[in-house]
């Protein structure tokens, strides 16, 4: 056991590596949200409060999930408000870092229905959609993209649909035992450069290779799994290692898609 953490801290959920070493964890608190929702910091063998995250205006609520630190020295985070309003109230969020210290913090994307896994690759941001979905496709889930520079002009506001230009791939979670039908999850990409994500509801876990210019090569099923929440590429291996929420696990996916147990 590393941490046991306070009933004030009852859902942690997200970590980004620091610049300094230590970890940040997000702590959106969906287990009992009366209590607010927090960023920690984890660092040596202590843990403790990091920043108290703004509070949607509409929901009341602020839920922070996957984070990480952007190539400006910036930390950015998902607020997830799915759980208090199906109405594409999630964000993406921008906490303005100086001398390891935040600051202040703004939206940066808002529109998002489930904002879930923040991922950085050079200036491009991807962030998975858990729910990106329509009445006319009521399955679907999605990855999109944002550059750096578009982000520090103005506050992106996503349309609703499949034609929101930053969309990169979507997702339809299929038939599965659970009946959840979440999608896309966990992102990250390996050392050649290719994406992997996963739906939550199916476990299938998919991998995308990308054109030069950042736009979908190809997507296809690398492997299956009953549960693909967050997920890490070891670069020097190629190796996922995947958390399987569904049975309190870590499987570890090989780069030919063959699937292990590190813990369960």
């Amino acid at each position: 056991l590393l941490h046991s953490l306070p009933v004030q801290y009852n859902t942690p959920d997200g970590m980004a590596l620091a610049p300094d070493g230590s970890v940040i964890v997000s702590v959106p608190n969906f287990g009992n949200p009366s209590y607010p929702a927090a960023l920690l910091r984890m660092a040596n063998d202590t843990i403790g409060f990091f920043f108290a995250p703004p509070k949607h205006p509409d929901t009341k609520h602020a839920a922070p999930m996957d984070l990480a630190y952007g190539p400006d020295g910036n930390l950015y985070y998902a607020d997830n408000q799915w759980q208090y309003s199906k109405e594409r109230k999630s964000r993406l969020m921008r906490v303005r870092m100086q001398n390891g210290k935040p600051t202040t913090v703004e939206t940066v994307v808002e529109g998002f229905r489930l904002a879930n896994a923040v991922l950085w690759k050079g200036d491009t941001i991807y962030v998975t959609d858990s729910h990106w979905d329509t009445p006319e496709k009521p399955r679907a889930s999605a990855v999109l993209r944002f550059s750096l520079a578009e982000l520090n002009r103005a506050p992106v506001k996503l349309q609703p649909g499949f034609t929101d230009p930053h969309i990169l791939a979507t997702f339809t979670t299929q038939d599965n035992p659970s009946g959840l039908d979440n999608g896309a999850d966990g992102l990250d990409y390996d050392s050649k450069g290719n994406l992997y994500t996963g739906g939550f509801g199916d476990g299938i876990l998919y991998k995308m290779t990308l054109n030069p210019d950042g736009t979908l090569k190809q997507k296809t099923q690398f492997a299956k799994l009953d549960c693909v929440d967050g997920l890490i590429v070891d670069r020097t291996t190629d190796r996922l290692f995947v958390c399987d929420s569904k049975n309190n696990a870590i499987r570890i996916v090989s780069p030919d898609g063959k699937v292990g147990t590190l813990s369960e």
